[in-house]
């Protein structure tokens, strides 16, 4: 609490100051958030062990900053309900398998889910990311394996279907199921007006029927009456599909703050990076994969993984299929096509900028790992931190062009 001794013509200046101490405050605890975070599932990723001091830490940090951040002025004085706590466990999935006739979804998948966590589920279209909430959820069972689901959960799940909307119910009744002209949002009573403003709908639309709404504003009604649900677990199945830029705005700062388990389907990639913990990556071949962190750490961590399966020609065995298959000579020049020069110096490049940056991002890992820097230091911290986020930055761009001309190298060869 801070307090002014003078008059209040002095107040407005000295309430300014202070809110741009505070927001300057919270801005260096937030980056020091995100390197603990970085540095703390990548020793998990290198050792497989958790440092239980960091991880204290980290907690603390976050509670602080949600303390911070609670306390200041918001344009959007919504939240997520995220009802009553649940269990520590909220599922244990343990060597599971799903297949659909002769085609594998996933196999032999293990990894625990735990209050709080931020699971994303990543992959191409068809790889049965949706499948693989479902059996998370228990509504379809494994082939192989088991799931035990933890104790008090209220889960919530919006799919990609977007189903629940009758198209002649107004904007309205779909707000107020139970009738009346209020919501109950985050345990207090908030006017129907009030909450469908925050979701950018006009007043003057309240009355109009649900078949006059465009698609993306069905999307943004079908949100606002889930999110006004109490739910402990929130599972997402492509909640960004046609929202336009405000709304996702507004959708990112209601999970952000949601301290309930969040489990998100998304192609979005910023969206991803933003909000999740873990990502689950499926690549449409029955393989899976978890990684710490949001989409930029999987791909770090698993490049090619998601790439197409090579041609029957660049998996089969050399041998009389493969005779059979050559043309003579019209085919021979293909065989012995290669990168151009361009893209050839490049790949040297970028193989080279991937055995150096990780060094480099290792070096400001050691500096920033230093707990007292911050304290200690703000200035040597924002460097090592621009430093860091710059070689990572360098980093994955490399990395997305190395997967791009190995891709290609691939194809001419074949």
């Amino acid at each position: 609490m801070r307090t002014l001794n003078k008059g209040f013509v002095e107040f407005d200046d000295w309430a300014a100051k202070v809110m741009e101490e505070e927001a300057e405050s919270l801005r260096r605890l937030t980056k020091r958030i995100e390197a603990e975070t970085y540095t703390f599932y990548r020793s998990i990723t290198a050792q497989r062990t958790r440092n239980e001091g960091r991880a204290r830490a980290l907690q603390q940090m976050r509670l602080d900053r949600a303390e911070r951040v609670k306390d200041l002025p918001r344009e959007l004085n919504l939240g997520v309900d995220s009802g009553a706590v649940s269990g520590k466990l909220v599922a244990d999935i343990k060597g599971v398998s799903k297949a659909f006739g002769d085609r594998t979804i996933f196999k032999n998948l293990t990894t625990r889910i735990i209050r709080g966590d931020r699971l994303a589920i990543v992959g191409p279209n068809g790889a049965g990311k949706t499948t693989l909430v479902k059996v998370l959820l228990g509504e379809l069972a494994p082939d192989e394996g088991a799931v035990r689901m933890g104790a008090n959960l209220e889960p919530l799940y919006l799919d990609q279907s977007r189903e629940g909307l009758k198209s002649d119910m107004t904007l309205w009744d779909a707000l107020t199921p139970g009738g009346g002209d209020s919501i109950l949002v985050r345990g207090r009573s908030m006017h129907v007006a009030a909450y469908a403003k925050d979701f950018l709908f006009q007043e003057a639309q309240l009355k109009q029927p649900i078949s006059t709404l465009s698609g993306g504003e069905r999307n943004r009604l079908l949100l606002a009456r889930a999110l006004a649900q109490p739910a402990n677990l929130l599972i997402l199945d492509e909640p960004t599909n046609d929202l336009d830029m405000d709304t996702l705005e507004k959708l990112e700062e209601l999970l952000e703050s949601y301290d309930g388990t969040l489990i998100l389907v998304s192609h979005d990639r910023d969206f991803v990076d933003r909000l999740a913990t873990s990502t689950i990556a499926l690549n449409g071949r029955g393989d899976v994969v978890e990684t710490p962190g949001g989409w930029q750490d999987f791909l770090r961590q698993n490049p090619g993984f998601l790439a197409p399966p090579p041609t029957h020609a660049e998996a089969a065995p050399s041998g009389t299929r493969r005779i059979e298959k050559a043309e003579p000579s019209d085919r021979a020049p293909k065989k012995q096509a290669k990168l151009s020069y361009k893209d050839a110096r490049r790949l040297e490049e970028v193989e080279k900028l991937m055995e150096t940056l990780p060094v480099e991002i290792a070096r400001q890992d050691a500096v920033l790992a230093d707990p007292d820097l911050y304290a200690r230091d703000p200035a040597a911290f924002d460097r090592a931190m621009k430093a860091a986020e710059k070689a990572r930055a360098e980093l994955e761009a490399a990395e997305l062009d190395w997967l791009e001309l190995e891709e290609k190298k691939a194809d001419l060869a074949g």
